[in-house]
């Protein structure tokens, strides 16, 4: 590791009373997502009490500089040593820029590392983006463990160009890009049998799953709907959507479908809702829990193809209509398949299935469950367990023969920590693993805040201005 020359302290403590107040309204305007230039509208009211404050073009010629080489500097000495997980991602913004985001996962937390903006997005680019930035942090190849990004092909590609120079890096292709890949596969099911089927717009398609919450949300209104579309139509029907929508509800035999079908996803959906909600969870060690779940869902899915739940509510509405209940059966049984379909495309070739498989021994209650679980062998995947340290043997063999109450693995971040006395080796390591990160949530809300930055009324910013609010914004606020 290179030594450094700069460290965060001496810098600091070099500014003088004007640049540490300067330095301050950068940090403040931006934590608050205010444009730098209203510093002049305010300046006349700072200028009453002090006459330190400078104008909005020393604000972003100097203080930004000085404030974002500040932050950068201390997170170029938090991750010093440090094992870190990468989370990639690209966006094309309002000026059609490619932005590319790069973050880094450690010690329970996320940071932005770099924004850089790339004229063609492949994997070659991608790659090279990757090994710059580590070795701008200075960062040792054995330290980078886990690669994170959606389902594109490039991305793929990029890993693997990676991998052979990052000797202990895994792929974690994002578990909730997935979900939502399974989830949409339910959409046919509001087609089918209808000829040109016309409901209110669905959420925004960006947002995972949001579909299925408008579903529920659409459930009790139905009829109300129906019968408003009716009255809107008998007031004024020269809108072409309002003509269409009437014609459908018109169609007793297409709204009962419909009717029944949301009925049916509403049911169903409340599993892949709440998976999706725990893979975006990011205030808690889940890592461990991971593959239970997915196996649940592959479960799931595939007792669905054979025989899908249905509940009584749908029985009910069948039976009262003189529905051939098998027909629907059929269809309810061909939405499983291709979820089923879909998932088993994605998540049986998981790349990090296995690894996350592995990370289980390190929730107690899993150890627990059947003595078999207790061979360290059988976790040789995680690198540490290949040839693991006498003290490590030693200290596995006490995990396993612990003899503890269920009740206190709820959390086990404060498990872990609490086992550093009498565990120092196995606890640091389940420290790193059961915090990996499991889906890209964090890059999303990366670019919520570039989006944020980048208005309307500030697309005339500079790219290195853009990169260095952006890695102030998200970094202050996270």
């Amino acid at each position: 590791m290179k030594e450094r020359t700069l460290t965060l302290p001496s810098f600091e403590n070099t500014l003088n009373e004007q640049e540490k107040i300067n330095k301050e309204i950068v940090k403040a305007f931006t934590y608050a997502d205010i444009p730098l230039e209203k510093i002049e509208k305010l300046k006349p009211f700072l200028l009453n009490y002090s006459g330190l404050i400078t104008g909005a073009n020393q604000l972003r010629v100097k203080y930004l500089l000085l404030s974002y080489k500040i932050a950068l500097q201390k997170l170029k000495n938090d991750v010093i040593n440090k094992i870190i997980c990468l989370t990639i991602d690209e966006t094309t913004d309002r000026c059609g820029r490619h932005a590319v985001n790069i973050l880094f996962s450690f010690d329970n937390k996320t940071k932005l590392a770099k924004t850089e903006f790339l004229s063609n997005v492949n994997a070659s680019s991608i790659s090279q983006f990757v090994m710059n930035t580590i070795h701008f942090y200075n960062i040792s190849y054995e330290n980078i463990i886990f690669f994170i990004s959606d389902n594109a092909s490039y991305m793929k590609l990029a890993y693997s160009n990676l991998s052979p120079f990052l000797p202990n890096l895994k792929y974690n292709c994002c578990l909730v890009h997935i979900l939502n890949l399974i989830g949409k596969a339910w959409e046919h099911l509001l087609q089918n049998g209808i000829e040109s089927p016309t409901l209110a717009p669905l959420p925004v398609k960006t947002r995972w799953n949001s579909w299925f919450l408008f579903l529920c949300w659409i459930k009790p209104l139905y009829f109300h709907l129906i019968t408003f579309v009716t009255a809107e139509y008998s007031i004024n029907h020269n809108s072409k959507a309002v003509r269409d929508l009437y014609t459908f509800c018109q169609n007793r035999s297409h709204v009962f479908c419909v009717k029944i079908f949301i009925y049916f996803i509403t049911y169903n959906s409340k599993r892949l809702i709440n998976d999706l909600e725990f893979f975006k969870i990011r205030n808690k060690a889940i890592a461990p829990f991971v593959y239970l779940r997915i196996v649940s869902l592959q479960a799931f899915l595939s007792s669905g193809t054979r025989n899908p739940p249905i509940s009584n509510e749908i029985f009910q509405l069948l039976n009262e209509e003189n529905q051939d209940i098998a027909s629907f059966v059929s269809l309810f049984s061909r939405a499983f398949i291709l979820a089923n379909e879909k998932c088993e495309k994605h998540i049986s070739y998981h790349p990090a299935l296995l690894f996350f498989k592995a990370i289980q021994c390190f929730d107690p209650k899993f150890i627990q469950s059947n003595s078999s679980n207790h061979n360290i062998e059988n976790y040789r995947i995680i690198k540490e367990f290949c040839l693991p340290t006498d003290t490590l043997i030693q200290e596995w063999a006490i995990y396993c023969g612990l003899n503890e109450s269920i009740e206190e693995f709820d959390d086990l971040d404060l498990y872990w920590r609490g086992k550093k006395h009498i565990l120092p080796e196995l606890s640091s390591l389940a420290l790193i693993y059961i915090w990996l990160p499991v889906s890209d949530i964090d890059i999303e809300r990366s670019f919520s805040s570039y989006k944020s930055i980048l208005s309307d009324r500030r697309v005339a910013l500079k790219e290195e201005n853009i990169q260095m609010l952006n890695f102030l914004y998200f970094n202050l606020i996270c």
